[in-house]
């Protein structure tokens, strides 16, 4: 990685990757998760991105197509991406592909940066007043550090990376109520590493002025793909796109190994019938429809992939994800749903309709499937609680976009699958963690009012209650 990073892809060498790497591949313990996860996650991030952006456009008879994208055959994604009419700008192409180096290894790093996983679970105090009294006094202190690390970080990054309007928006968003988002952190990190880089910087034909452009771009993705909420404009922010689409699809969550067993918690509306093993993928397999790699030098080991546009498909390229059975998964497929289609539905395609779409594709639940449930009709029933009011109309409507959400039933197999696409601002929850956590717990409500019978046909139970 780190000789693609600087002789491939042209970052400068003061960027120091094999210190990044080093330093989070041995930062154990300081946010109670595995730190060679965290480094697997920025590996398959960093690789994954650079293998679609490498990717050339292919559309069959491209000379005679009307298609937007016919003007892009043969050209990469990365160029294609960086155009912004017919016209291909290689060098911003380039600027492109050194922007996204960085955000993919930086765009995690908060997470070594300030310790809101560290401090002590309130169950040690053994129902002693004095040792509550000393655990609250540590959370406080930790809060008050968390809030000026945020403010800190504000007052760094200045209206650099941002308008007077997103600052406006994501200050509350970033900044935490109890500790900085780890991509506020991470994009100010990054925005220090970068300015040291630089400053010792010899001024070459415009060396300094396109590494801050560079850096710019670097930030903004680390920046966007901490904030949950607001559109972004995959012309503008083609770092930042690539870089949410990549997180999503190779997922890390660094929260999963601070829970208890999975058969306990975060599976609620059933029991799991066998612990997750620590970092098993929660997706089975990852494919790429249309997508063909060839050898043009074997002898030297040159490979070039080709991305095949079809109209039938959803995006460009469209990805498809199939996830564990679900007695295999830490979490139920509804979050898995909710989450993906809030960070991803923030993404705008180009004019031309370049933009990476994820297919979910999953087992239906056992445990729905014996009360007449799929995920999708477990949300309808889940929309009508009073809990829920206030993201109804979102919610509502997302779940009647009908062309979304399909279902395959054979005597074997039963599946569900969403297109996690582009959404209007309109639905796109504010507090997305908060009102995941509600959802979820209404799901469970549902669920228990129901009676399980697998011998009586999914079509003639109901829900009861609401």
């Amino acid at each position: 990685m780190e000789y693609h990073a600087h002789e491939i892809v042209g970052l400068p060498r003061d960027y120091n990757i094999e210190r990044l790497l080093d330093e989070i591949g041995e930062q154990d313990g300081l946010n109670r998760y595995v730190s060679a996860e965290h480094l697997q996650h920025v590996l398959e991030v960093y690789v994954a991105g650079h293998f679609l952006l490498a990717a050339k456009i292919d559309v069959p008879n491209a000379a005679q197509s009307t298609a937007p994208l016919a003007a892009f055959h043969g050209y990469t994604m990365a160029a294609a991406l960086a155009s912004g009419s017919s016209s291909v700008d290689e060098e911003r192409a380039g600027r492109i592909l050194q922007a996204y180096s960085l955000a993919a290894l930086f765009h995690d790093v908060g997470h070594l940066l300030f310790p809101k996983d560290s401090v002590p679970h309130d169950s040690l105090d053994w129902d002693d007043p004095e040792i509550a009294a000393g655990l609250q006094k540590v959370e406080e202190r930790v809060s008050l550090a968390g809030g000026e690390v945020a403010q800190k970080c504000f007052d760094d990054l200045g209206l650099a990376y941002y308008s007077k309007e997103e600052l406006t928006k994501w200050r509350e968003e970033l900044g935490g109520a109890r500790e900085p988002n780890h991509g506020l952190l991470g994009g100010w990190y990054l925005h220090r590493v970068g300015l040291n880089v630089l400053e010792r910087s010899n001024e070459v034909y415009g060396f300094r002025e396109t590494q801050t452009e560079i850096l710019r771009m670097a930030v903004r993705a680390v920046l966007l793909h901490g904030a949950a909420t607001g559109q972004i404009q995959t012309s503008v922010d083609p770092a930042a796109a690539m870089l949410i689409v990549c997180n999503e699809v190779f997922e890390w969550d660094p929260g999963r190994h601070l829970a208890p067993a999975p058969s306990s918690i975060g599976r609620s509306f059933h029991v799991m019938a066998a612990d997750v093993p620590a970092r098993e993928p929660r997706d089975a397999w990852i494919k790429i429809p249309g997508l063909r790699v060839v050898t043009s030098d074997p002898n030297r080991g040159e490979l070039h992939s080709f991305i095949r546009i079809d109209d039938k498909r959803r995006g460009v390229p469209e990805i498809q994800i199939g996830l564990q059975a679900p007695q295999r998964l830490d979490v139920p497929v509804l979050r898995l749903w909710l989450l993906k289609a809030q960070s991803l539905g923030r993404l705008v395609p180009t004019r031309e309709g370049l933009l990476p779409i994820v297919v979910m594709r999953s087992r239906i639940d056992g445990a729905l499937l014996s009360r007449g449930l799929t995920t999708k009709q477990l949300l309808d029933h889940v929309t009508d609680r009073r809990s829920l009011l206030h993201i109804r109309p979102a919610l509502r409507a997302w779940l009647n976009t009908r062309e979304i959400f399909s279902e395959v039933r054979s005597h074997d197999r039963n599946e569900e699958s969403i297109v996690l696409a582009p959404l209007g601002q309109r639905l796109l929850f504010e507090d997305l963690f908060e009102w995941v956590k509600k959802i979820e717990e209404e799901a469970w409500v549902v669920v228990q009012s129901i009676d399980a019978d697998p011998d009586e046909p999914p079509s003639s139970r109901r829900a009861r209650g609401g």
